[in-house]
């Protein structure tokens, strides 16, 4: 044997972080989706409950991203990795607060 070998396909594993974020209105929001497979597989990213995505959602390179949350952007939000080898996903949850409680002012 001269030590080559084919390798085969891997169906995609997918990781996504963070799982769980509370954020404030008006704040900006960061998922990231991670995934290994051979072929390099796809990433899409969805709503969760057959949400339509919000008009001001940004995805790059896996990352999906609203630069100021509204009330709107709060639930299930999910990714998707596909390749010829088969598909995997994992969700996330943004919970979106008023802020109104979220900051402390001292009093001096």
């Amino acid at each position: 044997m001269c030590g080559v070998y084919t390798v085969g396909n891997e169906g995609p594993s997918v990781r996504v972080e963070p799982r769980r974020v509370v954020v404030d209105v008006g704040d900006a929001v960061a998922l990231y989706c991670y995934a290994t497979g051979f072929p390099p597989p796809r990433l899409d990213w969805s709503r969760g409950g057959g949400q339509l995505m919000p008009r001001d959602a940004t995805v790059d390179d896996g990352v999906l991203r609203f630069s100021v949350v509204g009330m709107q952007h709060g639930g299930e939000y999910v990714c998707t990795a596909t390749n010829v080898a088969g598909s995997d996903h994992q969700s996330a949850t943004v919970t979106v607060t008023s802020g109104q409680y979220g900051h402390l002012i001292p009093l001096f």
